[in-house]
């Protein structure tokens, strides 16, 4: 089977998977021996990536062995120009144009060893917030510092920790919302249209 490569980096990808992706540099082009790079940073890692040339275009590949050493993370990305002794930063700064952004590495099931907690950071959060306000009510607010997503935090009201929990569960519904409209299911809640 082919797979049609999109002309723009992925917004996420699986550990393990054959990922490619094209890029078209006009200024740059792959067919005058123009390199383009990237390098991929999150917390603790860092991984690269060089292009091959694709006529004009660059073609990118992560091979299932290159991705499958990325962590399970938010990762940022930036790429850059090389031919000879001239290197350039895509960073979008006078003429240049920007190519930088950021991706999901999402889990593999298949190479799962241990249990995984696929709540996004926003759930997790919301998840401890809702056990601090229980904590809170059951030592009759005697307690006012709570440890919610390995940090230390301090509160001077249930009310605040309400009106935050609030906040984070506004968030976990739009996160929810996005990941069935891109499941391709049908929006959840209720779209009102006003007829003039």
């Amino acid at each position: 089977m082919t797979l049609s490569i999109p002309n723009v980096e992925p917004d996420q990808i699986t550990q393990g998977d054959y990922i490619q992706w094209k890029r078209s540099l006009g200024d740059f082009p792959a067919s005058d021996s123009w390199i383009l790079s990237y390098n991929f940073v999150t917390d603790g890692d860092q991984q690269s990536t060089s292009g091959q040339a694709d006529g004009d275009d660059h073609l990118l590949t992560l091979t299932t062995g290159e991705s499958a050493v990325f962590t399970v993370a938010r990762y940022r990305f930036q790429a850059h120009v090389e031919k000879g002794a001239e290197r350039y930063t895509l960073n979008g700064q006078g003429s240049l144009p920007y190519v930088a952004g950021e991706f999901d590495v999402l889990q593999d099931f298949a190479t799962a060893t241990t249990g995984f907690d696929f709540r996004t950071p926003a759930k997790q959060a919301f998840d401890d917030l809702e056990a601090a306000i229980i904590a809170h009510v059951a030592s009759k607010a005697t307690i006012g510092t709570y440890s919610i997503a390995e940090r230390s935090v301090s509160f001077n009201s249930l009310d605040e920790l309400i009106s935050m929990r609030d906040r984070y569960r506004d968030i976990v519904r739009r996160e929810e919302e996005a990941e069935r409209l891109k499941q391709g299911k049908s929006h959840s809640g209720v779209i009102k249209v006003e007829m003039s």
